[in-house]
């Protein structure tokens, strides 16, 4: 009956309304993982930049603030699903669109892989050290928590946005403590010399770039945020507040964390290869610092680092199945990517996939690599690549779309200015990740396997254009459909989404 149509769940819209301000907002904190950057990806930064790695963290909270605004400014005329790969669409044309969404999907892919592999192998050290277990408990161990983040994501944003909620203010927390309590115990040492580029490094602004790479990789899925506007309560207002609020939060931590560390540990030193803060308690620095200062309590910095890895892998899997979702909904993707669960109303069909292909990579380059930490450094090296190139391309997008599309809008300042110094603050991060030594900087050139990840990124962009060519040439109506994945384009607005039932209509294929 019309009736019975009326109100039953359409199987291609997601559930709109879901989530609130505060919500996305720590989503995109959570997304991004601040214990677990603190604890991993940060902790290489300081074997370049040694006492200014809290200058490299804040030359990359700047950098991306020039990318949250310009994802902004798209977000509050181009709410949807698909996020950067439709604002691409709409400022360069689809065929970049395409292109941003594959090189997108890669990326998302490779992030709950990356972060349940620290979850795992963290994990797996501290029972092969105090329990005497093997070590390859780690693979357990990061089935059992990809498994876990399938469950609470096909069940339902809400609440995995409530989980990732809870869990970051407990990292946030934890870490801010600690860097206090690190200030206070380093009292005259504090110093404002970590802020210049040659404290305690060897090649000064260019040890800074490439300590970047890694602080930018920080930065990383914060950005997925954006996808999740078919389900946040007024979209056009609350995405745009959540990017720059989110990397605002994220920067301020990062930078207090790391100035309690390098100013606690001694700016000078930070660096060593042998000795520096990078090599403490093998490799854990801040298990090390939390062991000596806060004795048995150094289990909060493990629940924090492990919860962190946590939210950030289910927060990256409903970030990046929205993409893949949405390109299954518009036909460039298999069709059943962009179905949902009749009762839960997620992408069921993609978050299955997501979860597939997170077990496989982290057992193929677990064991491929020899280890988990070789495997995240690898994939590291690669999301970072990605990232970056997707970055500089939006903020490209932004000024086009307002110089075209928006002419009516279009701010110098805002659409101009700040995206053209984005994509400038991107190109020595991108240039020092493929280990290219420019302006003789001093940046290393990749060594063992991350040697290979530039060229893995290289040919993920190779299939992407034969696949565009082969759409293009054969079904060029799919990528047309790119333009079409919008909530609604009727400019910038406070008013909330139009109701569940109504929405639902206007999102289906």
């Amino acid at each position: 009956m019309p009736g019975d149509l009326q109100t039953r769940p359409n199987r291609t819209s997601l559930l709109p309304n879901a989530v609130g301000l505060v919500a996305v907002v720590l989503f995109a904190i959570t997304t991004a993982g601040p214990a677990l950057s603190a604890d991993s990806g940060l902790v290489v930064s300081t074997s370049y930049a040694g006492g200014s790695t809290p200058l490299a963290v804040l030359l990359a909270t700047v950098a991306m603030l020039l990318v949250a605004a310009s994802l902004g400014q798209l977000a509050q005329y181009l709410p949807s699903a698909g996020g950067l790969y439709t604002y691409t669409s709409h400022g360069l044309g689809r065929l970049i669109g395409f292109l941003t969404g594959w090189l997108l999907i890669l990326g998302y892919v490779l992030i709950p892989p990356l972060v349940i592999l620290v979850f795992a192998y963290v994990s797996q050290a501290d029972l092969t050290a105090n329990a005497g277990a093997p070590t390859w408990i780690w693979v357990p161990i990061a089935l059992a928590v990809t498994f876990a983040g399938w469950g609470l994501t096909v069940r339902g944003v809400r609440i995995s946005t409530r989980a990732g909620v809870v869990l970051g203010a407990l990292e946030i927390l934890i870490f801010i403590a600690f860097a206090i309590d690190l200030i206070a115990l380093a009292g005259s040492h504090n110093t404002l010399r970590v802020f210049e580029p040659n404290t305690g490094n060897t090649d000064g602004i260019g040890s800074v770039f490439v300590a970047m790479i890694y602080a930018v990789l920080a930065f990383v899925g914060f950005d997925g945020v954006a996808s999740m506007a078919e389900e946040a309560r007024q979209p056009k207002r609350n995405i745009p507040r959540a990017l720059i609020w989110s990397t605002v939060a994220m920067g301020v931590f990062w930078v207090l964390c790391y100035y309690a560390a390098v100013v606690y540990f001694g700016p000078d030193k930070a660096a060593n290869p042998v000795h520096g803060f990078a090599a403490l308690n093998g490799g854990d620095p801040w298990g090390g610092l939390a062991h000596r200062l806060w004795g048995g309590a150094w289990l909060l910095i493990l629940v924090a680092v492990l919860s962190s890895a946590f939210a950030s892998s289910t927060n990256s899997a409903n970030a990046g199945t929205r993409i893949g979702f949405s390109l299954g909904r518009s036909g460039v993707f298999p069709r059943p990517l962009g179905r949902v669960h009749p009762r839960f109303r997620t992408p069921h069909v993609a978050l299955t996939a997501q979860a597939v292909l997170t077990i496989a990579i982290m057992l193929c380059l677990g064991y491929g690599l020899g280890s988990p930490e070789a495997a995240f450094a690898f994939i590291g090296t690669i999301i970072t690549i990605l990232f970056v190139v997707v970055y500089g391309i939006v903020c490209v997008a932004c000024a086009a779309y307002f110089l075209t599309e928006r002419r009516d809008a279009f701010n110098p300042v805002l659409h101009l200015l700040i995206p053209l110094l984005g994509v400038l603050l991107m190109v020595p991060v991108l240039v020092a990740s493929f280990g290219i030594n420019f302006g003789n900087l001093g940046i290393a050139p990749l060594a063992g396997s991350l040697r290979w990840a530039p060229l893995a990124a290289g040919i993920w962009l190779l299939l992407g254009l034969a696949t565009m060519i082969a759409l293009r040439g054969n079904d060029p109506a799919r990528l047309a459909r790119m333009r079409d994945l919008f909530v609604e384009d009727t400019g910038p607005t406070d008013v909330a989404m139009s109701p569940p039932a109504e929405q639902g209509n206007s999102l289906s294929t």
